[in-house]
């Protein structure tokens, strides 16, 4: 994301494309689906609302990146919780 200017992170090629900011925006609610609560659900959270994920990106850079962000830091804190833990 770092790469690409905000007016690349936002734009749509076609009409059957999503933008980067959408895409990212379906990850995090993919991370989070399946990070909380791991060790003792599997898969889909009954509140995901997948399809929204594909709607109205966030309105921002760093509304995206604070998303983003948040979502990498559950995933990469869960595991090490397990690993100090014993499990």
């Amino acid at each position: 994301m770092e790469q690409v200017t905000d007016q690349q992170l936002f734009a749509v090629l076609d009409g059957e494309m999503n933008c980067i900011a959408i895409i990212v925006k379906h990850l995090v609610g993919n991370m989070r689906s399946r990070w909380t609560d791991f060790l003792v659900s599997d898969g889909e959270k009954p509140d995901r609302k997948r399809d929204t994920e594909f709607e109205d990106p966030p309105a921002t850079r760093a509304e995206l990146m604070k998303m983003w962000e948040q979502r990498v830091g559950l995933c990469i804190q869960r595991p090490r919780a397990v690993i100090r833990c014993g499990y």
